[in-house]
C-alpha cells in the first residue's frame, strides 16, 4: 500500500469517528432535552393553580396622575397585559416578574 492510500485510509476513518462522534452528542442532548421536557410537564400538571395568569385592571379612581418622570398607571398596566397575552398564546409560563417599569 502507497503512501496515497494510507492518505486516504486515514481521511475515511477520521471523518466517520467524527460523525459518528457527533450522532452520539446529538443524541445524548436530544435524549437529555426529552427527559427535561418530560419533568418539566410533569410538574406543570401538578401544579395546575400556577398555569393561570391573572390580571386585574385599575378603577378609574386609583389611576391618578403621574409626574413628569413617572410612567402613567395605564402603560404600566398595558405592558404587563401585553406580556402576558404574549406568553398566553405561547402556552408557557415566564420565568420573570414585573416588578419595575422605568423610563428610559
Amino acid at each position: 500500500m502507497g503512501l496515497t492510500a494510507w492518505g486516504v485510509f486515514t481521511l475515511v476513518l477520521g471523518l466517520c469517528v467524527v460523525f459518528f462522534g457527533v450522532s452520539i452528542i446529538i443524541f445524548f442532548v436530544s435524549l437529555s432535552g426529552k427527559i427535561v421536557g418530560a419533568m418539566e410537564k410533569k410538574k406543570r400538571s401538578a401544579d395546575p393553580e400556577d398555569d393561570e395568569v391573572t390580571m386585574t385592571m385599575p378603577s378609574a379612581g386609583e389611576v391618578g396622575r403621574a409626574s413628569e418622570d413617572e410612567i402613567p398607571d395605564e402603560i404600566k398596566v398595558a405592558i404587563v397585559a401585553a406580556i402576558a397575552a404574549y406568553y398566553d398564546g405561547e402556552k408557557a409560563k415566564p420565568e420573570f416578574v414585573v416588578r419595575k417599569i422605568k423610563k428610559i
